[in-house]
């Protein structure tokens, strides 16, 4: 599913853009306690935005002409997904402590 085809994001028009960098990141979403960190990974091979949860790490991994603003749209879309799969991860490791 690719939330942003037809978008100006993926028009080819010239626009101003800082560089997006990988590495940790940080985002706040309203039905979060507390901001959520994230992996960044961009590929040069991807064409579409996607969301990985596992151990209870988050990690993104999104196309390499991606702007920061299309990934924390992408991100909110995504965030009652998001926190399903993290309490369901977190249960599980409580469980067999």
């Amino acid at each position: 599913l690719n939330l942003f085809k037809g978008s100006p994001f993926h028009s080819g028009l010239t626009r101003n853009k800082r560089e997006l960098t990988q590495g940790a990141r940080r985002i706040t979403l309203g039905n979060f306690t507390s901001p959520l960190d994230y992996q960044l990974q961009l590929s040069s091979k991807r064409r579409t935005i996607s969301l990985q949860v596992k151990d209870t790490k988050i990690k993104l991994i999104a196309p390499i002409d991606a702007d920061l603003a299309e990934i924390e749209t992408f991100i909110r879309t995504k965030r009652h997904w998001l926190k399903t799969k993290l309490t369901a991860q977190i249960n599980q490791t409580e469980n067999k402590m």
